[in-house]
């Protein structure tokens, strides 16, 4: 036990720079598709299906622009989360304001207060 704990250790100490990539891509495509939707349909009324949708596209094509802009090495993978993120928190009011608004009967079941 002693010694596979002493290889995971090793192991963990220098990761592939492959995973590091991945993981980095990862999260940053996990940030940026989900945040604004998330966050919009939770607590704005106004939110429709439309502005989440393109909102997660848009998210997406900003992730993989950056990485692939710096070729996905290590800053580029690192931190295209940013980018991504600001999309997704900025786009869903704006494509909002040019869609049709969810009905009151759906907002009523959604918005519902619990006893």
């Amino acid at each position: 036990m002693v010694v596979i704990t002493l290889i995971c250790a090793m192991l963990a100490t220098s990761p592939p720079p492959l995973l590091v990539t991945i993981f980095a891509v990862s999260t940053a495509l996990l940030a940026g598709v989900l945040v604004g939707p998330v966050v919009y349909g939770l607590y704005w009324k106004c939110a429709t299906a439309s502005s989440c949708i393109c909102t997660m596209i848009a998210g997406f094509i900003a992730v993989i622009a950056v990485c692939a802009y710096g070729n996905f090495k290590f800053p580029w993978t690192f931190y295209a989360w940013i980018p991504a993120i600001i999309i997704s928190l900025v786009l869903p009011p704006i494509i909002s304001a040019f869609t049709k608004p969810p009905s009151e009967e759906l907002l009523s079941k959604i918005f519902a207060k619990t006893k």
